[in-house]
């Protein structure tokens, strides 16, 4: 007799974020065919993870809000946004039935592909979520007209254009906020408070995407040119929140290995699917993250480990480890301590005037950029690479 075939374990748990960002349900959906901005994928490959939007506790009526980039991204905030009051003034994108279809979604009556029409329509914020080849300028036209910017991660490419646009920036004196989500995860707060005080030696992270698997990403995103490569597009997500458990420290070196060993059959996409980058922050603090982006299942794994201490997130809501040779398991709160995720903190800085709401700034962002731009060269060259300054 033939043994039973087990039955599939169900996908892990997503981590779960507050307000804006919600579970990735159900698991490797088909969905409708990408648009172009999106890569334009055939229907057969159009798998995408679909993420309910939740709706703002509160609101801010009157903010007059426009979004570069109509994809994924840019749909999902705008939605949220929309959700507290606020209104989508205007839809950029560089396919104009794309932005036609979220101006639509969002009863906006602009949609354009030009920059100038886009900030020519007395915008009080700008989300830019298009790919990160195209954000600079973007940027630096928000600065011009004196725009309230969220941006995602990674806000820039390279330390070059960060530093015009951190300039740009200061003179104009707007707010400028980058989405590193993570900053924002009632477990990593969490994880941030047992740390404190408590002398830090290694952190150990890993993150796990299904890219090369299911292709459910906009292809851009496979694109080092385009996206980043590997550790701007994802590494960089905990490499940042290993700074922010560590009070922001900046980084001193980098050395990275990684290749692409899958999907031989897209040429077009060279982003690498598995790395290994090991970097040291200040204080000779080193950490070790692996990222792999061709297998099924995402996962966000970050530990720290010293003397007295050692703890790691176990999925979205739980804390395992030790503390002064204490063993815990503890589950936390699923909303963080100001209410709300990424957007929603960067919309209170702007009504309320108080920056402290932004836990990832455009300035500090750059220190994140930094690390990633000395391990995307450490992966050319095979070498140790020193992290330079914004």
């Amino acid at each position: 007799r033939k043994a039973p075939i087990p039955a599939r374990h169900p996908p892990p748990p997503r981590l779960l974020l507050v307000h804006e960002c919600g579970p990735r349900a159900p698991w490797l959906r088909k969905l409708a065919p990408c648009a172009a901005s999106d890569g334009g994928l055939p229907q057969s490959k159009a798998l995408r993870y679909r993420r309910p939007v939740a709706r703002a506790s509160w609101s801010f009526p009157k903010l007059r809000v426009g979004i570069f980039g109509a994809g994924r991204l840019g749909t999902r905030h705008a939605r949220y946004i929309a959700s507290t009051g606020s209104k989508i003034t205007a839809v950029c994108d560089s396919d104009l039935q794309t932005a036609r279809r979220l101006a639509d979604l969002t009863a906006c009556t602009i949609a354009t592909t030009s920059l100038d029409e886009f900030f020519d329509r007395k915008l009080d914020a700008v989300v830019i979520a298009a790919p990160p080849s195209v954000r600079a300028p973007a940027i630096l036209a928000g600065c011009q007209h004196g725009t309230h910017l969220f941006i995602e991660k990674p806000s820039v490419l390279n330390l070059h254009d960060g530093r015009r646009c951190l300039a740009g920036i200061e003179r104009a004196g707007i707010l400028a906020s980058v989405g590193f989500q993570f900053r924002y995860a009632p477990v990593f707060e969490e994880m941030k408070k047992l740390a404190s005080g408590q002398p830090i030696h290694l952190l150990r992270s890993l993150g796990t995407e299904s890219y090369y698997v299911t292709f459910y990403q906009p292809m851009w995103k496979l694109n080092k040119k385009v996206s980043g490569g590997i550790v701007g597009e994802q590494a960089s997500h905990l490499i940042d929140l290993a700074r922010y458990l560590l009070d922001d420290r900046k980084g001193v070196s980098a050395n990275a290995m990684g290749e692409k060993t899958m999907a031989f059959d897209h040429p077009d996409c060279d982003l690498e699917n598995g790395a290994q980058i090991l970097y040291e922050l200040e204080s000779k603090i080193f950490g070790v993250h692996t990222i792999h982006c061709g297998t099924v299942g995402y996962a966000i794994e970050m530990e720290l480990i010293g003397p007295h201490l050692r703890v790691r997130n176990f999925g979205g809501h739980e804390l395992v480890g030790y503390v002064d040779e204490k063993p815990f398991r503890r589950t936390v709160p699923t909303i963080n301590s100001i209410g709300t995720g990424k957007v929603g903190a960067w919309l209170r800085a702007i009504k309320t005037d108080d920056a402290s709401f932004i836990r990832s700034s455009f300035a500090d962002s750059l220190n994140t950029v930094a690390i990633c731009e000395a391990a995307q060269r450490s992966l050319a060259t095979g070498k140790r690479v020193p992290v330079g300054r914004p």
